[in-house]
């Protein structure tokens, strides 16, 4: 998560924002529950900025140990929960659907002694390897850009400049979008005080709890055909 002390930046209209990769309007039926429309660009104003919406670019194109829930390779896995155990000889992949979602996903398992099955564990060592290549590697290949924009953009900023619901994962249907100008987002930005919070959260007095907005409440979306986009201003 990227959150500096700068604020964020406009000029003449336009807005700075950043994303992970190309400037260019993509299809979404990827994201199809939560994008509000089928075509656009996903970014956060400068100079905010959260991974966990962005991650996605570069498990796309890591390596093939990084690019799946879980790699093939034993060495990864260790045999006990507490991460420090020896690796297991051998990963037998079984199909189970995610308790979350309709997903079927491949856990991997092996056997012991005995022959009975326990759920293997990835070890540090495969994270810390997962992160030095996209800090060595795959943000040199891909890394994040700015751009300005003036227009129409889709954001979990409300009218009235409180925040609607963010998404708690790329398959959450539970997301609140309002179709705003830059200018009036911008100056929701500035007014962190007056934003609140729906997540059920109240004070004493029965009101919504005053809260300053959390980095994943800034993601917008920018439709194709609303603005104008810039490399300079």
């Amino acid at each position: 998560m990227i959150c500096m002390t700068r604020r964020p930046e406009f000029r003449k209209g336009f807005l700075k924002l950043q994303r992970l990769g190309t400037i260019e309007f993509g299809e979404q039926s990827r994201w199809n529950v939560r994008a509000p429309e089928n075509r656009g660009m996903w970014a956060f104003p400068t100079p905010y900025f959260d991974t966990f919406f962005a991650y996605h670019k570069w498990v796309d194109i890591a390596p093939k140990e990084f690019r799946s829930d879980f790699p093939k390779n034993p060495k990864w896995y260790t045999k006990d929960e507490s991460r420090e155990g020896d690796s297991p000889d051998e990963i037998i992949f079984i199909e189970k659907k995610d308790p979350f979602s309709d997903r079927v996903r491949e856990i991997p398992y092996y056997r012991d002694a005995h022959g009975d099955l326990h759920e293997a564990h990835l070890t540090g060592e495969y994270f810390d390897a997962n992160d030095k290549w996209i800090r060595e590697v795959g943000q040199k290949i891909l890394p994040i850009r700015t751009f300005w924009y003036s227009g129409e953009l889709y954001t979990h900023f409300m009218p009235d400049g409180s925040v609607g619901s963010s998404p708690m994962s790329s398959k959450d249907p539970n997301v609140q979008w309002s179709l705003m100008d830059t200018e009036t987002l911008y100056k929701c930005l500035l007014k962190p005080g007056n934003v609140y919070g729906f997540d059920g959260h109240y004070d004493p007095s029965g009101k919504h709890r005053t809260y300053n907005y959390a980095v994943d409440h800034l993601e917008v979306f920018v439709p194709r055909g609303r603005g104008i986009i810039r490399d300079k201003i």
